[in-house]
C-alpha cells in the first residue's frame, strides 16, 4: 500500500513575449526646459513651453485667459456678499422651486399609470435634506396607554417553581396523549411511540473514554494465541466477556503516556458483573456519608497488558447523547443522537 504523501502546490510560469511591430521613431525626443524655481507670468510660461513645431499665433484663440483662475474663483472670501451678512445673495435659496408639468412626467417611476399631482418635491432636485428627521416629525405621537400591565418576567421563586411543574404536566399530557402530537411543519405526521426522557443522576459524574485499538492491538491476534494455548481449556466467551468488562487506566508520566488494561479472571463475579452493567434496573445510590458498606461486593482486577495510548481530547463533550430506550415487555435499544 502507497504511502499517502503531503499534495504540493506547484506553480507554472509561463514566458510572454510581446510582439512590438512598430517602427522606431524618425526623430530623438526632445526636452523641453521647464522651470520650476524663477516665478512668470503665464504669459511667458506658454511662450517657453510651445515648441517650433506650434506656434503661438495659430492658438491664440484657444488658450485666451481670463485671468489667472480662469474664470473659476475658488477663493470665497471674493465673492461679493460672503462676509456683509449676504449670503442669501450668493447662495442658492432654500426654496422650493415649482416642477413645470410637462418634467413631471421624467420623474414618474416605472409601472406607475398615473401621475399623482400632490406628491412632495423631489430632494435631489434641492439641496442636500435629511429627509429621515422631517419624515420622524411628521408622525403623530402615540397617546400613551391609560394603564399599562406590568412585565411578567417570572424571575421569583414560586414562578419559577410553577413553570418547572407545569412543564413536566405538559410532558405527562404528550405521554398519555401522543396521537394528538402534531409535527410543526409536515401536519400529516403522526405520532406512534412516545418515550420518557429523565436524567440519569447516577451517571452525571462518571468520565466515559472511547477506546480504540489500531495495529498490532486488535484483539482477534490475542485471542488465537490465547486459543493456541490452551487448546481445548479455551473459553472465548469468558475473554470476550473480560474485555467488555475490563478496566481502562490511562497513565500519563514523564516517560509518556499509556494505558494499562486491568481483567477479571474469575468467572462467576465476571458473570455478576456483566450482569449489572446490562441490567435496567435503577440504580440506588450509595451515601458516602455512611462509612463502609460491607454488604458490597468486591471486585478484583488483574493487570493485563499495557498499550501505547495516543490521547485526544474531546473538544465538545456534550455534542454526543447516549439513549436507551426501555420498554415494557424488557426489550433494551441503544440509540446515539447527535
Amino acid at each position: 500500500m502507497s504511502k499517502l504523501q503531503k499534495p504540493v502546490r506547484q506553480d507554472y510560469i509561463a514566458k510572454v513575449r510581446y510582439i512590438n511591430n512598430l517602427p522606431p521613431p524618425p526623430l530623438n525626443p526632445k526636452f523641453l526646459k521647464y522651470n520650476t524655481t524663477t516665478p512668470l507670468t503665464p504669459a511667458q510660461e506658454n511662450e517657453y513651453l510651445l515648441s517650433s513645431l506650434f506656434r503661438k499665433e495659430n492658438f491664440n484663440p484657444y488658450i485666451a485667459q481670463i485671468d489667472e483662475e480662469y474664470g473659476m474663483p475658488l477663493n470665497v472670501l471674493q465673492v461679493a456678499g460672503f462676509l456683509d451678512g449676504l449670503a442669501k445673495n450668493a447662495l442658492s435659496a432654500n426654496n422650493s422651486v415649482p416642477l413645470h408639468a410637462k418634467d413631471r412626467a421624467l420623474l414618474r417611476d416605472a409601472g406607475v399609470g398615473k401621475i399623482n399631482k400632490l406628491e412632495p418635491g423631489v430632494s435631489f432636485l434641492r439641496r442636500t435634506e435629511y429627509i429621515a428627521e422631517r419624515l420622524a416629525s411628521a408622525k403623530p405621537e402615540e397617546k400613551p396607554l391609560a394603564k399599562r400591565e406590568p412585565a411578567n418576567d417570572r424571575v421569583d421563586p414560586d414562578s419559577q417553581l410553577l413553570a418547572v411543574e407545569q412543564s413536566f404536566d405538559d410532558a405527562q399530557k404528550s405521554l398519555d396523549n401522543y396521537k394528538e402530537l402534531r409535527h410543526p411543519r409536515k401536519t400529516k405526521l403522526r405520532a406512534t411511540a412516545a418515550f420518557p426522557l429523565l436524567p440519569d443522576t447516577g451517571l452525571m459524574d462518571t468520565t466515559f473514554m472511547a477506546v480504540k485499538f489500531t495495529g498490532l492491538a486488535l484483539m482477534s491476534r490475542e485471542l488465537q494465541a490465547q486459543r493456541s494455548r490452551e487448546k481445548g481449556k479455551f473459553d472465548e466467551q469468558l475473554h470476550r466477556d473480560a474485555l467488555t468488562c475490563a478496566v481502562y487506566r490511562p497513565i500519563t508520566s514523564e516517560d509518556g503516556e499509556w494505558v494499562s488494561v486491568y481483567q477479571m479472571k474469575d468467572k462467576a463475579a465476571l458473570q455478576e458483573l456483566k450482569s449489572k452493567l446490562d441490567s435496567t434496573e435503577k440504580e440506588q445510590p450509595a451515601n458516602l456519608l455512611d462509612g463502609d458498606d460491607t454488604d458490597a461486593p468486591a471486585y478484583r482486577f488483574r493487570h493485563h497488558k499495557n498499550y501505547d495510548m495516543l490521547y485526544h481530547p474531546f473538544s465538545k463533550p456534550y455534542e454526543e447523547l447516549a439513549l436507551k430506550f426501555v420498554s415494557e415487555s424488557g426489550e433494551t435499544k441503544s440509540l446515539l443522537a447527535v
